[in-house]
């Protein structure tokens, strides 16, 4: 299976009662991986899988991920957000993906820092737990310009303001090493801790298109 439940999907029907869950998909070529519900579980070195079905331009969002180790970690777990012109590569020696391009933001479970085009730009707590919950905050202030703020156990790291090119959208991201699994939650279930004030769950931007995508299938008079 290469991602979740198909939720926005071209039929109204499939989009009535696929209700619950955004579509991960693997980055293009990066396909080593196992999907179950809204989880998923790297089977090789470091694949990405992005929630490609997202359209983010405007607002604030959030949503949840709880991620576990494998028992022997020999690689990093690295979750957050990208956008339009993101890069993900497999079998590189490292592996590059969330991150490591000027293009994608996310929390590093290396040193718990947040890390942007390959550099740590927001110190944060060390992973200690093989469960740890990572929330992850967008905010946009403007049509190319937003903040990211993650929350790790409940611990938020510094905002860090991020510019886009012109018209991007952005949409959940994570890559992991061997071994590790990502459980999402984009608000269809309660939140282990939850959103700061004025956000809005990921799944609160699915209901809003599904109600889109319901109106362009009503019949003209």
């Amino acid at each position: 299976n290469a991602g979740l439940t198909r939720t926005l999907s071209r039929s109204h029907r499939e989009t009535v009662t696929q209700a619950t869950t955004i579509d991960i998909a693997p980055h293009p070529a990066l396909t080593p991986w196992t999907s179950a519900k809204a989880s998923v579980t790297s089977l090789a070195h470091f694949p990405t899988a992005v929630a490609d079905r997202v359209v983010l331009t405007q607002g604030r969002w959030f949503y949840e991920v709880v991620v576990r180790a494998p028992a022997q970690v020999t690689d990093r777990c690295v979750v957050g957000w990208a956008c339009k012109g993101f890069f993900g590569e497999y079998n590189a020696k490292p592996g590059r993906g969330v991150g490591d391009d000027d293009k994608s933001w996310g929390v590093s479970s290396l040193a718990g820092s947040l890390v942007h085009n390959g550099a740590e730009v927001a110190e944060g707590p060390r992973w200690d737990n093989q469960r740890m919950i990572v929330g992850c905050c967008l905010d946009f202030s403007g049509p190319d310009a937003a903040a990211v703020t993650v929350f790790v156990n409940a611990q938020g790291l510094p905002t860090v303001p991020i510019a886009l090119p012109a018209g991007a959208h952005v949409f959940p991201a994570v890559s992991m090493g061997r071994g590790w699994t990502a459980e999402f939650n984009w608000g269809q279930q309660p939140f282990a801790v939850g959103p700061p004030p004025d956000y809005l769950p990921l799944h609160s931007w699915f209901i809003q298109e599904q109600a889109r995508q319901e109106m362009q299938f009503q019949p003209s008079p």
